[in-house]
C-alpha cells in the first residue's frame, strides 16, 4: 500500500512537472505577444502573414506591419478607424523568391483589409547576413493595386509618398542587380548588370542592361521576371560591352 501511495504521489508530481513545462512557456509566449510593442511604430497586423511566410524574421515582419499601418494612414481620414489586426493576404497572391547568389529573400503579396475595404500590394526583402553588401534600398513597401486586382471598387487608393520614385516605380526597390557566375566547370563566364535611370523629372523610368560577356539580353529579362516584374512594361536600354561599346534602345 505504501508503495502504491508513493507511486501515485510520484505520478502526480511528474504530471505537474510536464504540465508546467508546457503551460508556463505558453503563458510567457502569450503575455509577450499581447504586450509586445512594435518598435517601428503603430502597426496593422496581417493575421496570416507568419503562416504564409514562416521563415521571415520577426524584425522584418514588424516592418511589414508598421508599413501597412503607414500606408493606411495616408488613405483614411480618421486614424481611429484603423484596425489593429484583421488584414489578410489574398489567396494565391503571394510569392517568395530566394536568390542564392546574393543570399537575398524577396516576398510579395496582396493584402485585403475587409473592415475598412482597402487593399494594397506589399513587398519585402531580407537577408540572413546583416552585413550583406547587396542588401540595400527599402526593405518594405506598399503600393496601390492594378485595375484587375481591385475588389473594393469604392476605394480610391493613393500611394504612400506618391511623389517618390519608389512609390511610382516599385522595381527601384530591387535594382541595381549584378548577375555574375561561372558554369560548365568554370569554362563559361557570365556577367551582366541591371540598373535604372529616371527621366523627365522622375516621371519616366528606363531599365539599363549592361552586358559584360555578351548574349545575355534574354537572361536579363528573365532575371527581371524572377524579381517579380514584367520587363514588357518598361523601356529598356541594352548595352553590350563585351567587345565594343554599343547601345541599342528598345521600347518607348
Amino acid at each position: 500500500m505504501e508503495d502504491d501511495r508513493k507511486y501515485e504521489s510520484n505520478k502526480k508530481i511528474a504530471i505537474l512537472i510536464i504540465v508546467a513545462f508546457v503551460v508556463v512557456p505558453l503563458i510567457i509566449f502569450l503575455v509577450v505577444n499581447i504586450f509586445r510593442k512594435n518598435h517601428y511604430g503603430d502597426e496593422l497586423k496581417i493575421d496570416n502573414f507568419s503562416n504564409i511566410f514562416s521563415n521571415v524574421p520577426g524584425d522584418t515582419r514588424d516592418k511589414v506591419f508598421a508599413g501597412l499601418y503607414d500606408v493606411v494612414v495616408s488613405n483614411i481620414n480618421n486614424d481611429d478607424q484603423i484596425p489593429e489586426s484583421g488584414a489578410l493576404i489574398r489567396e494565391g497572391s503571394w510569392e517568395e523568391i530566394y536568390d542564392d547568389e546574393y543570399n537575398m529573400h524577396m516576398g510579395s503579396f496582396i493584402v485585403d483589409i475587409a473592415s475598412i475595404k482597402q487593399s494594397y500590394s506589399g513587398y519585402f526583402k531580407w537577408s540572413s547576413d546583416n552585413n550583406n553588401p547587396y542588401f540595400f534600398g527599402n526593405y518594405v513597401g506598399f503600393s496601390c493595386l492594378k485595375e484587375g486586382e481591385i475588389i473594393y471598387k469604392d476605394f480610391v487608393c493613393r500611394d504612400q509618398n506618391s511623389d517618390s520614385p519608389t512609390a511610382k516605380f516599385p522595381i527601384t526597390n530591387v535594382l541595381p542587380v549584378t548577375v555574375e557566375y561561372y558554369s560548365d566547370n568554370y569554362s563559361s563566364y557570365t556577367k551582366y548588370f541591371i540598373s535604372y535611370i529616371l527621366k523627365d523629372d522622375n516621371t519616366k523610368i528606363v531599365l539599363k542592361i549592361t552586358d559584360y560577356t555578351g548574349g545575355n539580353y534574354d537572361k536579363a529579362l528573365d532575371k527581371i521576371r524572377e524579381l517579380g516584374f514584367d520587363p514588357s512594361e518598361y523601356a529598356i536600354e541594352y548595352n553590350d560591352v563585351s567587345e565594343k561599346y554599343t547601345s541599342v534602345y528598345v521600347g518607348d
